[in-house]
């Protein structure tokens, strides 16, 4: 057989095994094996290389060993050329999966977005190609439920969910509308809307044919039938995931069913059918060595044996998943910062120099890679943070089993300082949400045309309960289309709009929003009647955590201004303070004409 048809033979035989990676099929490895040793007789190190990379998402997806995979991914590594795009991110992305099977958030996200990057970059893609990019976004997307970007993390599966549909993929559009279903459910609490999401997943699979798509769409509908508390639909849908689950041999997605059974269980009291479920689960994840959703479950096997009193059992598992939690936090957080810290530096360093020996034509290049670099420390904050808040979750579960163990003995003045510590936590935890929403206030704007009058309107809807509650009105008159991130915008006007309705003592808390034009910007004035801001704090409450002394019997950080400020400087306009005739505050945004739809 001559060089070009073995060439052929060996690519249609990586092909076939991918299909059957995506199916849980076992007999994957022998077409991968073959196509390696095809490779490798006609010294073909470029599809030896891709048989690796298939060998690598074999062990991590099918047999859940990530260790297995990490080595064959390293040893694909080392035939691949500097200059292979196409190949480099199909390593980026095997590692990926790899370091999230694992856990590693900060590395999985590096790796899934220089994949990303990498193949958006080439010009012709090739059939892998494509089918390899919405999995990376749709990847993506997954990560960001570790974290609290709520706004990034939804673009990132409208692309996969693009990408799959003009490529005709069903098997991808299924899993897509079950991560939004589990967006609307976990992020947007719209339960209305993740049943019907699920729902539509579940008939698409079931016409599809697939076990473990279907198993998948079941376990997700066991628990939000769960958490309404529809016991009977939970435990009906999770049954059937039981048995789709039983044909595909999937020790992660056995493990899951009966995690997420024991949870029904669980919300039900029904305590020891619960820990049966749980140990179960925690057994499979032991075999498979899947550590990540193993370490879950000694909180939850914790819960469970506290209801049935068994308090020696409740305190052991507790203690070893709170010991988890610290050392995770002490030995991950402060030296991955570090090492993100010093890479980042190293990387702008490397790239000035490489700019000053470069020609014109590479700038473009250049300046595309250092916005990557940025994104990635972006996205490592987001984790970093994530952990931050694991010591505050420990002092809310030791606080509550203080509580419980006192029972009726406890005094006043000792539930008043349990208070006080369980507030103090509350506090803290909303600090880091609102540095993470000023640190990602002015990141990867995604420009469109936006309708300042729909903005009012939905603000308005959002804050329905706090505008009944004054008797506030919110009006908005003549109010221009400009093109601009939908989101910051929201943010920038709900921030101010709220205040305006908070920091209101008036019977008739009112707040207007209008527009004027000059020759070269246009002004929107956010007026309200609220008892006002004095001169000599007009700058500072743009800083971060500055706050009026007359406000401190109002709650807040002190983040929402300075995050207003951060996203009006990126758009090229300014903000400022100024009084409302009629009394009050007003706001002053002033923004290039550049930005109005003509």
């Amino acid at each position: 057989m001559i060089a070009h048809d073995v060439h052929h033979e060996v690519e249609q035989l990586l092909q076939q095994a991918r299909q059957m990676i995506t199916e849980h099929n076992r007999d994957a490895v022998v077409l991968i094996n073959d196509a390696y040793s095809k490779a490798i007789a006609n010294l073909d190190m470029r599809n030896a290389a891709f048989a690796l990379l298939a060998k690598a998402n074999f062990y991590s997806l099918v047999l859940n060993d990530s260790a297995t995979g990490i080595s064959y991914a390293q040893e694909a590594g080392e035939l691949i050329a500097d200059d292979d795009d196409s190949l480099m991110a199909h390593y980026e992305a095997a590692l990926g999966v790899v370091y999230h099977l694992q856990g590693n958030i900060p590395e999985a996200q590096k790796n899934y977005q220089s994949a990303i990057t990498r193949l958006e970059g080439i010009e012709k893609r090739t059939a892998f190609d494509n089918e390899r990019l919405p999995t990376l976004y749709y990847n993506n997307f997954v990560l960001f439920s570790y974290t609290e970007d709520v706004f990034g993390s939804i673009e990132h599966l409208t692309k996969a969910q693009e990408l799959y549909h003009r490529a005709g993929n069903t098997r991808g559009e299924i899993n897509c509308l079950t991560a939004l279903a589990n967006h609307y459910h976990n992020r947007l609490q719209q339960h209305d809307k993740a049943i019907e999401t699920i729902t539509a997943a579940y008939k698409k699979a079931k016409a599809y044919g697939d076990a473990a798509l279907i198993g998948s769409c079941c376990n997700n509908a066991g628990l939000y039938m769960a958490r309404l508390g529809d016991f009977q639909k939970s435990l009906a849908y999770l049954q059937e995931a039981h048995e789709c689950f039983i044909q595909v041999d999937n020790p992660y997605l056995n493990g899951s069913v009966n995690h997420q059974t024991g949870l029904t269980y669980l919300q039900m009291k029904d305590f020891a059918k619960a820990l049966d479920y749980f140990f179960k689960a925690k057994s499979i994840y032991e075999a498979s060595g899947i550590k990540a959703e193993h370490d879950k479950l000694l909180e939850l096997i914790a819960e469970a044996s506290y209801g049935l009193g068994d308090y020696k059992t409740a305190y052991e598992y507790e203690k070893q998943f709170r010991e988890l939690v610290a050392q995770k936090a002490k030995a991950d957080s402060l030296n991955i910062l570090a090492k993100e810290r010093s890479k980042f530096e190293a990387e702008i360093k490397e790239r000035e120099a490489h700019l000053l020996r470069e020609k014109n034509k590479e700038v473009e290049r250049y300046v595309v890679k250092l916005e990557n670099s940025n994104n990635e420390l972006k996205q490592f904050a987001h984790v970093a943070s994530h952990d931050l808040r694991e010591p505050l979750r420990m002092i809310y579960s030791y606080m509550g089993l203080v509580k419980k163990s006192l029972g009726g003995n406890i005094t006043e003045q000792q539930s008043e300082f349990i208070g006080f510590a369980l507030d103090g936590a509350k506090r803290m935890e909303q600090l880091i949400i609102d540095l993470l929403r000023l640190a990602k206030a002015d990141a990867n704007p995604k420009i469109e045309r936006v309708k300042l009058a729909n903005i009012v309107d939905e603000i308005a809807l959002n804050l329905d309960t706090l505008l009944k509650e004054k008797k506030a009105v919110i009006s908005g008159m003549k109010l221009p289309e400009i093109n601009a991130d939908r989101t910051q915008v929201l943010q920038i006007f709900q921030n101010i709009i709220a205040n305006g309705v908070k920091y209101n003592e008036s019977e008739k808390p009112m707040v207007k929003v209008r527009c004027t034009y000059a020759e070269s910007s246009f002004e929107i004035s956010i007026a309200d009647n609220g008892i006002g801001i004095p001169e000599h704090y007009r700058e500072k409450v743009f800083q971060i955590f500055q706050r009026l002394q007359t406000q401190r019997s109002y709650s807040g950080s002190g983040i929402g201004l300075a995050i207003c400020k951060k996203i009006v400087d990126s758009m090229g306009g300014k903000i400022m303070i100024g009084d409302n005739p009629t009394g009050g505050t007003v706001f002053k945004i002033t923004l290039p004409n550049s930005i109005l739809v003509q």
